[in-house]
């Protein structure tokens, strides 16, 4: 058994995750789990064992913990070969709940194939729920009338771009405006600990830089379909950028940036369009590349998701 100071805690109000999570922390397994990790990290075997479960049940129950984001696991040597050992990321969670403000927010689902736009470079794909599109690293799928059934998006630099209808109310000015998708690194098959700035622009302007811890694989993404080889990556991060006259802000994984991007910066009254463009500068700092997931790919349920408020 590992120590661990646990002194991290996640603060969260974006829907998805909170039910997610909501979800993990539904079973008294999965609590007692997380009772038990509060000392330390321990392999499987030991959570088993601790818990008198079956090594299978375990294994069960620490994947939902571990697509909720409140476990981490890693590979490391052992006895018999590679292990995996598991380790609690927060000591403490703070859940944002729907408040009468949010009540009139308007929200639209874009799906990721839906791109009015694309400068991409290889290596670079998409996929649907059933097949890949295109050969393989080839920019031309991108312009494929197929590509609006996209599950699956991933590229070196350059972006995508989607327009949202104009939905702020010409009444009355928006108070804010949120954009969440779930993204991360691109590297050939997976790498975890791959690093990568993804850049959201909105109407020309940019918001904000989230670095990508990686490339997420290891485990089959909640929604990930089976023929998608499990040595590929898997999964992502969910990601929520918001814009406010006070600024913006970047949330992921209780992890929160901000910059100076304000709304009034954005003139959403003079387009019938809010220009939404995500992707990667090969000037960046990290240029990692990026996989932006669908709602049939990666953990999480959703498109590119946007908020008026």
């Amino acid at each position: 058994m590992e120590e661990k100071d646990e002194t991290d805690s996640l603060e969260t109000s974006d829907p998805a995750r909170i039910r997610l999570i909501a979800l993990a922390l539904g079973g008294e397994v999965r609590l007692r789990m997380l009772g038990l990790l509060s000392s330390g990290s321990r392999n499987m075997n030991e959570i088993a064992s601790a818990l008198g479960l079956p090594l299978s049940t375990a294994t069960v129950n620490v994947r939902r913990l571990e697509e909720a984001g409140l476990v981490e696991c890693r590979p490391a040597p052992g006895a018999r070969g590679t292990q995996k050992i598991v380790s609690r990321k927060y000591g403490r969670l703070v859940l944002g709940l729907p408040s009468p403000g949010g009540e009139g927010a308007r929200v639209i689902d874009m799906p990721i194939g839906h791109f009015v736009k694309a400068e991409v470079a290889a290596p670079c794909g998409i996929c649907t729920a059933e097949s890949r599109l295109g050969k393989k690293d080839d920019p031309r799928a991108f312009f494929f009338p197929e590509r609006h059934a996209a599950e699956l998006i991933w590229l070196s630099t350059g972006f995508v771009e989607y327009h949202f209808p104009n939905i702020a109310d010409g009444a009355e000015p928006p108070s804010g405006l949120s954009l969440s998708a779930e993204l991360c690194s691109e590297v050939p098959f997976y790498d975890n600990s791959a690093t990568s700035d993804i850049c959201l622009w909105i109407n020309g302007v940019e918001i904000g830089t989230w670095r990508s811890p990686g490339d997420f694989g290891g485990r089959r993404g909640r929604l990930t379909p089976a023929w998608w080889g499990v040595h590929k990556t898997q999964f992502g991060r969910l990601v929520t950028w918001t814009v406010t006259e006070s600024g913006s802000r970047i949330e992921s994984d209780g992890v929160v940036g901000s910059s100076h991007a304000a709304l009034r910066d954005l003139r959403l009254a003079e387009a019938p369009y809010i220009a939404v463009r995500l992707g990667v500068d090969p000037g960046a700092e990290r240029p990692g590349g990026m996989n932006i997931f669908g709602r049939g790919f990666g953990d999480f349920a959703q498109g590119l998701v946007l908020r008026v408020r």
